[in-house]
């Protein structure tokens, strides 16, 4: 988890600025600031966070943010960004995408690839991070909307909205034992979001994803079931198994990896929630559909570099 941060830099405090930047490194995968006003960058960020979601609430005046991976130094997990704009517009560009941010529109991008953020006035948003593993969406789907403009005013955009600018005047919450939860509301608002989004369609709609959308709906109803595998699914759906493969080949996964990675993460959360601290960790694995105890302790690890014995025991802010 990170404790709460607030840094404020002035027109007459550039020399402020390297500590400013190296603050936004150690919160983001690093970025390239390019201050363009006369006077310099002139900014205010507060941040707060969990194990599994940074938000951070940024104002300042015109820059330009450069993300290129593998070029500047520093950390280079794998994270989604979203962020809601409060006040002034912003132009965000990644891959063959261009958009420009206006007050109450939510954007999703992605760190591993490049992007930039400008602004010729004065702006505000929140941005909140949080690893590509937490969502409930394959990657290869929820990329499929990055740089594309959300309203914010309607529907399940207006309740992630109104939940984001909640968490900003609770701040540091997140940063507390009550931020994990905290955070899982997040990320299930946002899931539901993208895929109502994505069932819709970004183009005029899509009968393949709207069938994606209701398998993985379905995958994650069944993910206690032992039996749950690709011949049940597509039977359920009255697809051949042939075809439920076929759907998933655009998602970066296969039908049992993404069984198995929710199933994980299902059993994460169980793990790391006080209120079933008297459970064992063999009891929450079977509650997940992993009947072997010694194989869900071999892939946790695998998955998630500490044992759920260590998992457990961490802070979970």
């Amino acid at each position: 988890m990170t404790p709460p941060i607030a840094l404020e830099l002035g027109p007459g405090q550039q020399d402020l600025l390297p500590r400013f930047r190296a603050a936004i490194d150690e919160l983001f995968p690093p970025l390239q600031i390019v201050p363009l006003a006369d006077e310099g960058l002139r900014a205010r960020l507060r941040s707060a966070g969990s194990r599994e979601l940074q938000l951070t609430h940024l104002a300042a005046n015109t820059h330009l943010v450069e993300r290129r991976p593998g070029v500047h130094v520093g950390k280079e997990h794998s994270y989604y960004k979203i962020s809601l704009q409060l006040a002034g517009e912003v132009t965000m560009s990644q891959g063959n995408r261009e958009s420009t941010l206006t007050p109450g529109t939510i954007v999703l991008y992605d760190t591993a690839r490049p992007y930039d953020l400008g602004s010729d006035e004065d702006f505000s948003f929140l941005v909140a991070m949080f690893p590509k593993h937490a969502l409930a969406l394959p990657d290869g789907i929820a990329s499929d909307l990055a740089a594309i403009p959300i309203p914010a005013d309607r529907g399940v955009g207006a309740i992630l909205a109104s939940y984001l600018r909640t968490l900003d005047e609770h701040l540091p919450l997140l940063g507390s034992q009550a931020g994990a939860g905290l955070s899982r509301t997040f990320l299930d608002l946002l899931s539901t979001l993208i895929g109502e989004t994505l069932e819709v369609g970004v183009d005029g709609g899509s009968a393949r994803t709207a069938a994606l959308m209701r398998v993985l709906a379905y995958i994650d109803e069944h993910l206690d079931d032992p039996g749950l595998d690709p011949a049940t699914i597509a039977a359920a759906h009255y697809l051949s198994v042939r075809h439920l493969y076929n759907l998933f080949g655009a998602t970066g996964t296969t039908v049992s990896q993404w069984i198995k990675q929710r199933r994980l993460e299902g059993a994460r959360r169980d793990l790391a929630d006080p209120l079933r601290a008297a459970e064992t960790v063999a009891a929450i694995s079977e509650r997940w559909g992993f009947e072997d105890a010694g194989y869900f302790s071999r892939i946790f690890k695998q998955s998630f570099g500490q044992t759920p014995g260590e998992w457990r025991r961490a802070p979970q802010g």
